[in-house]
């Protein structure tokens, strides 16, 4: 649901003015997009973690918040733990956007603004997620949505109008209705100018290629270094953390038998339509509407004549108008019977009136005449039995969702659920979180069962079972976690093969960076570059230049991005050296000259500068706006509760 909120959040009105795009991106940096959710009523849910104006956020709200965005970075990063998410920030995050989403949504109302319902139906309605294969939005859809990722209505409609009114704080920003048009953040010439000619200032060098291949094979390695190289890289051996899962999979296939249509059914359901598979007749018009009756029966007679009627509409100072794929009842609706029976009944090409409407005189040609013809109940069933099936199986498996969902609620076990919905349970080998069997190096998972990994590896043992979505087509997975193996090295006589291999690397590579070393050394002592590389290995490639402005280090570089980084970080006449990717060797880079740049003269470069540089104090702007809020509707923490969630999550806590 938060992820449909970014999208929200991230609408046109960014576009605007390049400002409240800026401090639009801004929020959603400072939020997250994440608008939290309070307990029933806004009372806190379990200890008081903080206190925002009214409101009391309770432990289960930070928790549910913290998990939603842990789920929303593991579908990037498979195998990404809590642990490793809290450590990286993703806690402190989710605490903030909390309280921030919180503060704005009651400032905001504190100052007369809302969100209607009306709004957020309409925000709602327009998610592409939500709607069925004729692009209208389902209900049903909807509803089963939130029931696979354990959501209500109502706190999708709360997270929702928290989001809306956050945008319209921060839109009114962008527009000055906030800061005085003196504090829009702009930036002045003569202090962009310096950062628009760093971006000119050019690099002249050298670079060469230090190949561990260059140092070949050696001798194998001995028991004994194979032993001491596998100690010393024992983590490089371990398998982390694996999960055996059982679970049962509900797929389209699996409830077919219920979705097959009847006779009946289908019979029903062309009466219901019939409308549309009767045979029809649609037109395509052209038409004006003048005020002046005179003036309309003077284009009519040149119409009539043979001559163009856009060409009289547009000297008369007017536009015609097209008209596509209209049938004569919708026709009568917008003109008027009496016209539409005139219409339909002239032939292709033919002029009507001008005819007397409410705004005036109308003067219609028939452009185009379209014969649809009907289709009978055996000509309309391949249609009628796909629509039908598509509906049955929504139901089918929102039948099934929802018997699990209530025996989840009611304590059922793994095996009752599945005996009693008559699914096919199944039980994985030990996975990783991302899904792949460590065991099986190179197999990727199927997509279904990295979904179900994720949704294993963020239960405890002894948890009750989960549904989790497995596909696009409404799939999903009741998912028990069996058994957690922690993690543990691999016995050396399974791996003695790898460390070996890995030894001989790691020496080749040791043994390179030493002749790159030479180089370095050699050139400090005066020696060029291209005889410092000859000299310390006859085989080593020759020397290159490498030369580059500062420019080029925004442009999506590769391989060469880390070098070119390196050289714009060096001293004019050092030499440096910087490791290869894959453990293929070392680059030496040599830093002949520095020439400084000058934008002065490049009045684009120099507005191109202003830009980043008011995008920068633009969201500095929007940092303070809400550091403001807080203040205004009064924001407190409460540390040891914070400390106590936070412990929790990340396995600190005692006990775990």
């Amino acid at each position: 649901m938060m992820s449909l909120l970014r999208r929200l959040v991230q609408s046109k009105v960014g576009l605007i003015i390049t400002f409240a795009g800026l401090i639009i991106i801004a929020l959603l940096f400072g939020m997250g997009g994440q608008m939290g959710q309070l307990g029933g009523g806004g009372q806190a849910r379990g200890d008081e973690v903080a206190k925002v104006g009214k409101a009391a956020v309770g432990e289960q709200a930070l928790q549910d918040e913290v998990r939603q965005r842990y789920s929303a970075a593991q579908r990037d990063q498979p195998s990404l733990t809590m642990p490793q998410f809290v450590q990286q920030g993703g806690f402190d995050g989710a605490l903030q956007g909390l309280l921030d989403g919180i503060a704005l949504d009651q400032f905001g109302q504190s100052q007369g603004m809302a969100v209607s319902k009306r709004l957020i139906d309409g925000q709602i309605a327009s998610i592409s997620a939500f709607k069925d294969a004729s692009g209208q939005f389902s209900q049903q859809i909807y509803e089963t949505t939130l029931a696979q990722r354990q959501l209500s209505d109502a706190q999708v409609r709360h997270d929702f109008a928290q989001g809306i009114m956050a945008q319209q704080l921060i839109f009114a920003l962008a527009q000055r209705a906030i800061f005085p048009a003196s504090q829009v953040p702009v930036t002045p010439q003569k202090l962009a100018l310096p950062y628009a000619s760093q971006q000119l200032e050019a690099r002249q060098g050298e670079i060469g290629f230090v190949p561990s291949a260059i140092m070949g094979q050696g001798t194998p390695p001995t028991d004994a270094e194979i032993a001491q190289y596998y100690k010393q890289h024992i983590d490089r051996y371990s398998f982390a953390e694996r999960r055996i899962i059982r679970y049962a999979t509900v797929s389209p296939d699996a409830v077919k038998a219920q979705t097959t249509p009847t006779d009946a059914e289908i019979a029903a359901r062309y009466q219901r339509d019939h409308a549309q598979y009767v045979a029809t007749e649609k037109r395509d018009l052209t038409q004006v509407v003048l005020l002046d009756e005179n003036a309309a029966k003077a284009l009519a007679a040149k119409a009539k004549s043979g001559g163009s009627m856009e060409d009289a509409a547009r000297a008369a100072g007017l536009e015609a108008a097209k008209v596509t794929g209209v049938q004569k009842a919708d026709y009568a609706k917008q003109a008027s019977p009496d016209t539409a029976n005139a219409v339909f009944a002239a032939t292709k090409g033919s002029v009507i009136g001008p005819v007397k409407s409410a705004f005036g005189w109308t003067v219609i040609r028939v452009d185009a005449i379209n014969q649809i013809a009907g289709k009978s109940l055996e000509q309309a069933r391949p249609e009628i039995v796909k629509a039908l099936t598509t509906e049955k199986t929504a139901q089918a498996m929102t039948a099934v969702h929802d018997a699990l969902d209530s025996g989840i609620d009611g304590n059922s076990t793994f095996d009752e659920l599945v005996a009693d919905q008559k699914l096919k349970p199944v039980a994985t080998a030990p996975l990783l979180a991302d899904g792949s069997d460590p065991t099986k190096p190179g197999a990727k998972p199927d997509p279904a069962i990295v979904q179900i990994a994720t949704g294993a590896f963020q239960a405890e043992q002894g948890d009750e079972p989960q549904l989790v979505p497995t596909g696009a087509d409404g799939s999903f997975a009741l998912v028990a976690l069996d058994k957690i193996l922690l993690a543990a090295p691999r016995p050396l006589a399974d791996v003695k093969t790898m460390v070996a291999r890995d030894f001989s690397i790691d020496r080749a590579k040791a043994g390179a960076r030493q002749i790159a070393g030479k180089v370095v050394a050699a050139v400090d002592k005066g020696a060029s570059f291209a005889a410092a590389l000859q000299a310390a290995h006859p085989d080593l490639p020759p020397a290159k230049p490498m030369n580059a402005t500062r420019a080029q280090l925004n442009g999506n570089l590769g391989v060469a991005g880390g070098p070119l980084k390196l050289l714009f970080s060096m001293n004019q006449g050092s030499t440096k050296v910087y490791e290869a990717p894959g453990n293929t060797g070392w680059w030496v880079i040599h830093l002949l000259k520095i020439t400084p740049g000058d934008a002065s003269s490049n009045a684009k470069l120099v507005a191109s500068a202003r830009q980043a540089l008011d995008q920068v104090i633009g969201q500095e702007h929007v940092e303070e706006f809400v550091k403001a809020v807080h203040r205004s509707v009064g924001t407190s923490q409460n540390a040891a509760a914070i400390k106590t969630v936070r412990d929790q999550l990340s396995g600190e806590a005692s006990g775990e």
